[in-house]
């Protein structure tokens, strides 16, 4: 009976301590304060293959929390108010009703990452 009631012990403990790792990263990534800074004005392209199109953010942030517009030419539905966050330096963004979203990384004044569809974002932040 008391080798029995080790084990299951020992299994609870393990299970415990596998539950706690993952969830504590998270906690540090989401709960740090943002190393980035996106407010402004950042131009840049998006696309892949021989697709390519212009696109233009404005953005507020405060805190981790950022608001503005986006602007893609020649895609209206991908064009309009946005909200995002920033955690460390990754800037992740969403347009109301689903309609496109991405993650960034950040590195000063520019931005660059994948959007859902899978093609490639860089912006440049205007000086």
């Amino acid at each position: 009976m008391s080798r029995d009631w080790v084990f299951c012990a020992a299994v609870i403990a393990m299970c415990a301590v596998g539950c706690a790792g993952p969830q504590s990263q998270k906690a540090v990534a989401v709960d740090g304060a943002p190393a980035a800074d996106v407010t402004g004005h950042w131009s840049g392209f998006v696309g892949r293959g021989g697709f390519s199109a212009d696109i233009f953010f404005d953005l507020k942030q405060d805190g981790a929390k950022v608001t503005g517009k986006s602007t893609v030419s020649g895609f209206g539905d991908s064009s309009g108010d946005l909200t995002g966050t920033v955690s460390g330096n990754v800037f992740t963004y969403i347009l109301p009703g689903n309609r496109c979203c991405g993650e960034l990384i950040v590195k000063g004044d520019q931005m660059s990452g994948r959007g859902i569809s899978g093609y490639a974002v860089q912006l440049q932040r205007a000086k």
